[in-house]
């Protein structure tokens, strides 16, 4: 369809009369739309500072640690990689069998989701684990407490 033609269709469907209701019935709700992403935009500013704020704090708490000898600063980082590590989502499952229904034939993958004891940090699912107050505790370590 070439450029004249569309615009000599987009013309007659606006010559309809209900084409006028159509036509504003569309901008309101494209005034409404532009409302909405406007909201939620002051939103994602909004929380942008707070997420600001939060670094913020947790910086200064992670220095004072430091600086107080409360924790070593390798220590810290390799706990707050740790915890970034069980924030991960598991690995996407593979896609299914080419050919077949996606929901029959497709191999079943049982997803074990892991974590980490906080003591011993031995790696183990989370079915196997206690959660404390601290985290996530082996049976073991949970004994012992």
């Amino acid at each position: 369809m070439t450029k004249d033609e569309w615009n000599r269709a987009l013309q007659g469907r606006f010559d309809h009369p209900d084409a006028a209701w159509e036509l504003a019935l569309m901008q309101d709700q494209f005034k409404e739309l532009r409302l909405e992403v406007d909201r939620l935009d002051r939103r994602d500013r909004e929380q942008a500072k707070e997420l600001d704020v939060a670094y913020a704090a947790v910086r200064a708490l992670r220095a004072l640690l430091v600086e107080k000898g409360v924790v070593e600063a390798e220590t810290l980082s390799s706990r707050v990689d740790e915890a970034l590590d069980d924030l991960r989502p598991p690995a996407p499952l593979p896609p299914p069998s080419a050919g077949g229904s996606p929901y029959r034939d497709a191999p079943i993958v049982q997803v074990v989701q892991l974590t980490r004891c906080i003591d011993c940090k031995q790696e183990l699912p989370t079915s196997e684990t206690n959660v404390v107050a601290d985290g996530n505790l082996c049976d073991a370590c949970f004994a012992r407490r």
